[in-house]
C-alpha cells in the first residue's frame, strides 16, 4: 500500500514537472549573433567558462557569419544571473587576449546594455547582437 502511494505521488510530481518543460524551453528566445569582423568571436558568460566549450561549436561565431544560439543554451549559460547576464566578448576562438566589450542581457527581454571597449563596434536589440 505504501509502495502504491509512493509511485502515485512520484508520477504526479513528474507529470507536473513535464508541464513546465515547454515553458522553460520557450522562456528565452534564440540569440542571433552577426559577426562582421575578420576574427571568430567567443564570450565568457557571468565569469564562467569560455563559450568555445559549448557542444557542436555553438559557442563560436565564425568571421563574417551569423550564429543562432538556441534559447535553451542561453537560458542555461545565464542561470546564475538571468536578468543581468554578462557576456564579455573576445575576437578569438578561446576567449584569450583583450575583450572588445560586454553585452548584458535579460533572458526574458534580451539586450539591456552594451559597452564596447576597442576599435570594434557592438550593437544589439532584443535577442540580436552585431559585432563589427
Amino acid at each position: 500500500m505504501n509502495f502504491k502511494k509512493t509511485v502515485k505521488n512520484t508520477l504526479r510530481a513528474g507529470s507536473l514537472g513535464l508541464l513546465f518543460l515547454p515553458v522553460l524551453a520557450m522562456a528565452t528566445a534564440t540569440l542571433v549573433i552577426h559577426n562582421n569582423t575578420d576574427y571568430p568571436s567567443t564570450s565568457i558568460i557571468n565569469g564562467g567558462i569560455c563559450s568555445s566549450f559549448l557542444p557542436a561549436g555553438i559557442g563560436i561565431t565564425e568571421p563574417h557569419s551569423t550564429n543562432s544560439v538556441p534559447g535553451v543554451t542561453v537560458h542555461s549559460a545565464c542561470w546564475a544571473n538571468r536578468e543581468n547576464c554578462s557576456a564579455v566578448i573576445y575576437l578569438t576562438q578561446d576567449c584569450s587576449g583583450a575583450s572588445i566589450g560586454t553585452v548584458v542581457l535579460s533572458t526574458t527581454s534580451g539586450v539591456k546594455s552594451i559597452s564596447a571597449t576597442g576599435a570594434y563596434s557592438i550593437t544589439g536589440n532584443g535577442f540580436e547582437v552585431t559585432l563589427g
